[in-house]
């Protein structure tokens, strides 16, 4: 989960270890700049979307690559998809919906991730960065175990040309 959304985990509940919540455990049907974080942390539909933000966010080169403007339509845009997600749930169980408003919404949304960028980023990272990743030592593997029996020896002979010798 991105760094600027802390969803409250804690338990708000009533009674002994029970873990009732009175937190919402889905998205407010008007957009919130803190929706996320007034959201129930262990509801489905909290991870669900913190997921979406991290994979978003992600995609678009990291948390520290984005501007503030650029966080805001993340948000904004995975808020929308839950909306869009829910009134297709409606139309699914053939319930009703508001179709021009479905539609506006699609729209909307496709908005957003137009001015996000519909493709994936590289995330930016410093010299300093890719040579202290590239000089860490690789954590040991386990040994494979030795063959049983004797084995080929695989070498090359003065011209180069590979000769196998049994040991």
């Amino acid at each position: 989960m991105p760094k600027w959304t802390k969803g409250n985990s804690g338990y708000a509940g009533k009674g002994k270890g029970q873990g009732k919540s009175d937190l919402p455990t889905d998205i407010p049907a008007r957009y919130d700049e803190a929706f996320l974080e007034e959201m129930d942390a262990r509801s489905e539909v909290y991870k669900m979307m913190s997921q979406r933000l991290l994979s978003l966010v992600t995609s678009l080169g990291g948390l520290d690559g984005l501007s503030y403007q650029e966080r805001s339509l993340c948000k904004r845009a995975i808020h929308l998809e839950r909306l869009i997600e829910k009134r297709e749930l409606t139309l699914a169980i053939n319930g009703t919906i508001d179709e021009p408003g479905y539609f506006n919404a699609i729209n909307a949304l496709s908005g957003l991730y137009t001015k996000l960028g519909l493709k994936r980023r590289a995330k930016q990272i410093s010299l300093r960065d890719y040579l202290n990743h590239a000089n860490k030592p690789e954590p040991p593997s386990a040994p494979s175990p030795a063959p049983s029996g004797s084995q080929p020896f695989h070498r090359e002979d003065a011209n180069g040309k590979q000769r196998i010798d049994d040991q």
